[in-house]
């Protein structure tokens, strides 16, 4: 069917057609841009629960040193979230661009950042992905809590990236 809209009136929309003229998001909302020749992007959520009634204080000084330090991330974001009745989660969001810089820095500090729990609970999660506007991503993944028996050694991003 053709447009009522004669092509030289018709813009792209900025909302859905449904969206209200005064709407406004419940919370803020971002997206990361990276060059167009980024082919990979290498995520890793570093994770620390506080008790119940703790404060979420400030990141642990040697997490600010590993991230600002040798194959560190080009950049990091830090969310809290302080629960009512419960623990306070802190999670530090770092992004590479290269795996094989995420592989060794996260074979450096992987294990201290498990192991230093400042009274409370710490966790680790990463994953990358690749691929182009024309194909799916390919990803991989690993995950350790600060109390599982069975830890990765390293988190295989460069390995999957160099088969895909």
């Amino acid at each position: 069917m053709e447009s009522a809209i004669p092509a030289h009136l018709a813009v792209p929309r900025t909302r859905p057609s449904r969206v209200p003229d005064d709407f406004r998001p419940a919370y803020p909302s971002f997206v990361a841009r990276t060059p167009e020749s980024t082919a990979q992007v290498v995520m890793a959520y570093l994770g620390a629960q506080r008790p119940a009634g703790a404060e979420p204080g400030e990141t642990p000084a040697a997490l600010v040193q590993a991230l600002a330090g040798p194959d560190g991330p080009a950049h990091h974001d830090r969310a809290t979230q302080v629960r009512r009745d419960g623990p306070t989660d802190v999670v530090t969001v770092a992004y590479w661009d290269d795996p094989a810089a995420f592989d060794r820095w996260f074979a450096r500090h992987r294990e201290p950042w498990l192991t230093d729990r400042d009274g409370g609970g710490r966790w680790v999660g990463a994953g990358c992905a690749t691929g182009s506007r024309r194909r799916r991503p390919t990803r991989c993944t690993t995950r350790a809590g600060s109390t599982s028996s069975a830890r990765a050694t390293g988190s295989g991003c460069a390995r999957a990236a160099a088969s895909a």
